[in-house]
């Protein structure tokens, strides 16, 4: 910049300043308090008389509606949480019920807090009754605590929470709550004090809501063991648990409970409902159950409170008899025989657990005590099959092979003659193994809901109360399923073996093609389909059965070592050496012998009728 560049810019600045500082219109400041203040005032005066207005006719229609208890229908909710060892209880201010609750010692499947149930709008526990001629729910009222609210308990401490929805100091409902420390069970009491003279009633109504969440990787396995249940005076009642179903009961109900596959929330009254209504409604999303209800009528008595019980805990069959929730009807332990043994089942699996081993191992024990316990009749059914296999050995069934080797109906009846001649019966193997099946079948019902097993790992199993994948398909096989479990197919391999053995154990069926065919779609067919079938299943299930199938297996070399066919056969032509000494009489043919030939004669007389026939046409 030259200079005569720098002298013009320095007094330009220098005119500037000149002007800002002497020839600049002074501007008088606007009034502030004064103008503002007038304007506020002007809107509180205004706005004032329309919120009096409005909250006057506010309380009028809330009056009409609540009568008296239109005080306790302002509030804000709010939430206490209360946590025991087994229990962390969320209680909300309006309505005074239990929003939400969880087990401490359980897990979700992506091992999330294991809620009880759903936190979902429809979700309530409320009281409705009849005040100053009024239909009042609870769930519209807010309740306020009374002294301290407690934040914990353990062992074998109690606390509790009380809360009032007040109309004045004489006047409330009361709601209190008991936790214990160490129990499953949450003890709840209702009462509304000095409300009789405006309950017009003689009862009023629980009801109660729940939504129960999706707890397991198998969702579809929860659902088919997820329903309302409760005790009438005749008998255990379920609701369906494959589709939605409502139901009355005008008798009176000893409690009710929402029970999952593997865990129960139910309601237990000190006396029982006078009546009630129940209903369940699957859900097609995959994060939900099913939605529960539960609508029961308690009958009112003057001047006293209601006791109740909440009970949230695992389907365990001692604990859910310890509250008297007849869990032999109230778990699904089967039909039959078949209950019953799940009786002894969940008995022995309780003591077991004392051992403090790996459940793996505790299957594994209780695979070899249920070969203990039916040792008797597989011995006895072993024996009864080794004498057909020495006695179709001989050279006279070997003769009769050959001779009637076109006509299986005359050899199964020449056969029969010699097995009732040495007093064996080609069935005698079969009893003693269909008495068994109702373990094998019990087992199906049992492992599937045993909550001992939930959560618990094996091997590369890390749940053995659902499936064991080793490997996630990118696509779902119909009736197989989106994964491939290695417990299913070591159960599947070990069938195989097991049934191939068994038949080649087994007496011959040479000249019967019908049996032969049975044979073999029981070797090759029936572990092909359970490996489909029990794809989804516990792994706990597939590694009993494959524990199962190896045991059978020893168990049957062991006796294949002890017992000697030459013994055997010995025995068996002494037995027909005294049969035959004392005649062979009609009378001693078997029935199956005498049955055959019945069959024989009859086929006989129908050829012989269709010859005459014809000569008769010609």
């Amino acid at each position: 910049m030259d200079k005569n560049a720098s002298t013009g810019l320095i007094l330009i600045m220098g005119i500037m300043l000149v002007w800002y500082m002497f020839f600049l219109p002074k501007t008088t400041p606007e009034p502030t308090t004064p103008v503002t203040s007038s304007t506020q005032t002007t809107q509180n005066d205004t706005t004032a008389p329309a919120l009096v207005a409005n909250d006057t006719l506010r309380d009028q229609k809330m009056a009409e509606v609540y009568g008296d208890l239109s005080v306790a229908t302002q509030g804000e909710n709010k939430i206490f949480t209360i946590k025991t060892e087994k229990l962390t209880v969320h209680i909300q201010t309006k309505g005074g019920g239990i929003a939400n609750a969880s087990l401490n010692e359980q897990k979700n499947f992506d091992g999330k807090v294991m809620a009880m149930v759903a936190d979902v709008p429809s979700a309530q526990f409320s009281e409705a009754f009849s005040f100053q001629n009024r239909n009042i729910s609870t769930a519209d009222l807010f309740f306020q605590p009374v002294g301290n609210v407690p934040a914990s308990v353990s062992g074998k401490d109690s606390a509790k929470l009380t809360l009032r929805a007040s109309i004045d100091d004489n006047r409330f409902i009361e709601k209190t709550y008991t936790f214990k420390g160490d129990k499953y069970d949450v003890r709840y009491n209702y009462n509304m004090v000095g409300l009789d003279n405006d309950l017009k009633n003689n009862t009023y109504n629980i009801d109660w809501k729940a939504t129960l969440p999706r707890q397991e990787k198998e969702v579809n396995s929860q659902r088919l063991k997820t329903t309302v249940i409760y005790k009438s005076p005749e008998a255990v009642e379920k609701l369906s648990m494959t589709e939605a179903e409502k139901k009355e009961e005008a008798t009176k109900v000893s409690w009710v409970s929402f029970r999952s596959q593997f865990f129960t929330y139910a309601l237990i009254p000190d006396k029982a409902f006078r009546n009630g209504t129940f209903e369940v409604t699957p859900y097609t999303e995959d994060s939900l159950n099913k939605a529960m209800s539960a609508k029961v009528a308690v009958d009112l008595e003057k001047g006293k409170g209601y006791g109740y019980t909440f009970l949230m805990c695992p389907n365990e069959y001692k604990l859910l008899d310890t509250y008297n929730m007849s869990p032999m009807h109230t778990l699904d332990l089967g039909w039959g025989p078949v209950k019953y043994i799940n009786v002894i089942t969940a008995k022995i699996f309780t003591w077991l657990e004392g051992l403090n081993i790996s459940y793996g191992i505790i299957l594994l024990i209780f695979g070899i005590l249920v070969k203990i316990v039916v040792l008797p009749m597989t011995y006895k059914s072993y024996i009864s099959m080794a004498k057909l296999r020495v006695l179709n050995q001989t050279p006279e069934m070997k003769e009769l092979d050959a001779k009637y080797a076109d006509d299986a109906q005359k050899l199964q009846l020449e056969k029969m003659a010699i097995y009732n001649k040495v007093g064996v019966s080609p069935f005698g193997g079969c009893l003693p193994m269909l008495l068994q099946y109702p373990i094998i079948i019990s087992m199906f019902f049992f492992f599937p809901q045993a909550v001992e097993l939930r959560g618990k790992s094996f091997l590369w199993a890390t749940d053995l109360s659902t499936y064991d994948s080793i490997l996630d398909l990118s696509f779902s096989i119909p009736g197989y399923g989106d994964h491939v479990s290695l417990f299913t197919i070591l159960m599947a391999v070990s069938t195989f073996f097991f049934t191939l053995y068994t038949q080649n154990s087994q007496p011959s069926v040479a000249g019967n093609p019908a049996m032969q065919m049975q044979m073999k779609i029981m070797t090759y067919v029936m572990p092909f389909i359970l490996l489909f079938f029990l794809n989804n299943y516990a792994s706990g299930l597939c590694w009993y059965y494959f524990v199962s199938n190896m045991l059978a297996i020893g168990q049957n070399i062991l006796f294949r070592y002890f017992v000697d066919d030459t013994k055997l056969e010995a025995k068996l032509h002494e037995a027909r050496a005294k049969k035959e000494s004392k005649g062979g009489a009609e009378s001693s043919k078997s029935w199956m012998q005498q049955k055959l030939e019945e069959a024989q004669n009859r086929q006989k007389e129908i050829a012989a009728e269709k010859r005459n026939n014809k000569k008769n046409e010609k």
